[in-house]
């Protein structure tokens, strides 16, 4: 069996694996990113390889999620709105809510 797809079989059915916690600059996420969705691995691109398309989904939704972030506190900043003592979570959460409450506006 290949370490392709032993990591394919933990990633399928085991929860006990151990846990890597990345700690990237948000421009160095993208770059790896970005070169991950332009490698070819052995003839197939990156996310034809099942282990290699669950961590780059993983990256992609953590790097969007950042990105989104950095551009609320941005907005709220030029607005004069001091966020830096909330949490990721509650900034997004809020620009959710205004999402959400200028849609019907938005939808015409």
């Amino acid at each position: 069996m290949s370490v392709t797809d032993q990591l394919n079989e933990s990633l399928n059915g085991s929860n006990n694996e151990p846990r890597l916690v990345l700690d990237l600059d948000l421009i160095e996420a993208q770059a790896l990113r970005a070169w991950l969705l332009e490698t070819e691995l052995n003839g197939l691109s990156a996310q034809d390889t099942p282990v290699v398309s669950t961590a780059l989904a993983k990256l992609g939704r953590a790097v969007d999620t950042a990105q989104a972030t950095v551009n609320i506190r941005r907005e709220f900043q030029q607005a004069g709105v001091n966020l830096a003592h909330w949490s990721d979570e509650q900034v997004l959460e809020l620009g959710r809510r205004i999402a959400e409450a200028a849609r019907p506006i938005l939808q015409g």
